[in-house]
């Protein structure tokens, strides 16, 4: 459907329809937004009617009905808050998104958001041009090669390029998992953790591997596991050089040497404890046999002074 399309105003009651894709599969399900002649002229300032989205499980998409268990991803009450239309603040229309149904305030914002949607990134890194589709990301990007890490854990100093990256490994302290879900009650501490997590229920893994059918979430964590079936190990460690296929898997390695140092700075710390100790032991020994002997000439000097 074109953007413009959905949104004219040349007629006075009109529908459009919004497949939402979840779960990396486009349910056959389909939302209803009905818009009434004031909706149509949101975008010029009209008023918004803040009517519930309706459901309309008639209308198919070419496959199946969800199942009773999946059902709730779409259903208006309970579906999650991305997922539902915000009412407008106060003075301020809102504005659709054509795609998910999300709703925005300003045009800025919906602008940014279908970035979401269509993949552009207009913003480049000019150090290792990998490429955002905001400029505060970008900017946050850029702290990666300063190595500027502003924002501080107020718990263990723990320090971060990101504030949303903080806001998450604040959690680790309290260990709260805000984050539900509705399947299995299962709770997590930010909202990708609970994504990856729902495709445990729904066995819709975007990636695979060809090799041993294994799904995952994202395509780093599939280009990481291929490692384990090519035998390519391209991580070594630079202090015994052995090899890893995956970097998380060497920077556990690395902690294993830090541990030894540190338990070797421990046992080289207690040595040179012991080696001072006996130094000032040493050292109090040769004073008291100076002052013992400083005693014993004092006394014989005053025998050799007193008459006969």
């Amino acid at each position: 459907m074109a953007p413009n399309s959905a949104l004219s105003p040349s007629r006075a009651s009109e529908e459009f329809y919004l497949q939402v894709p979840v779960q990396s599969e486009l349910i056959s399900q389909t939302l209803l937004l009905q818009e009434d002649r004031t909706q149509i002229g949101a975008m010029s300032g009209g008023t918004v009617d803040k009517s519930p989205l309706v459901m309309r499980p008639d209308i198919m998409v070419g496959s199946s009905s969800l199942s009773s268990d999946h059902r709730w991803l779409f259903t208006p009450q309970d579906a999650p808050l991305d997922l539902r239309l915000r009412p407008a603040k106060s003075g301020r229309t809102m504005l659709p998104c054509e795609v998910c149904a999300k709703t925005f305030d300003r045009p800025s914002l919906l602008k940014r958001h279908m970035r979401t949607h269509t993949g552009e990134r207009p913003h480049g890194c000019d150090v290792c041009h990998k490429r955002f589709s905001t400029s505060s990301s970008l900017n946050t990007h850029r702290r990666i090669h300063s190595g500027e890490k502003p924002h501080a854990c107020s718990v263990c100093g723990k320090r971060f390029t990101a504030s949303s990256n903080l806001y998450y490994h604040r959690m680790t302290h309290t260990k709260e998992k805000p984050h539900k879900c509705r399947l299995c009650l299962k709770s997590f501490p930010t909202p990708g953790d609970l994504r990856s997590h729902q495709y445990v229920h729904s066995g819709a893994w975007p990636f695979r591997c060809a090799a041993c059918g294994r799904g995952f979430s994202k395509l780093t964590n599939l280009r990481n596991h291929a490692l384990l079936h090519t035998g390519d190990r391209p991580h070594a460690c630079l202090i015994c050089a052995k090899r890893f296929a995956l970097a998380c898997n060497l920077r556990a390695h690395l902690k294993t040497h830090a541990q030894q140092q540190e338990q070797q700075q421990n046992v080289d710390k207690w040595r040179q404890q012991e080696q001072q100790h006996e130094q000032e032991q040493q050292q109090f020994a040769m004073q008291k046999m100076v002052m013992e002997a400083q005693l014993i000439m004092a006394v014989l000097q005053r025998t050799e002074v007193q008459p006969t």
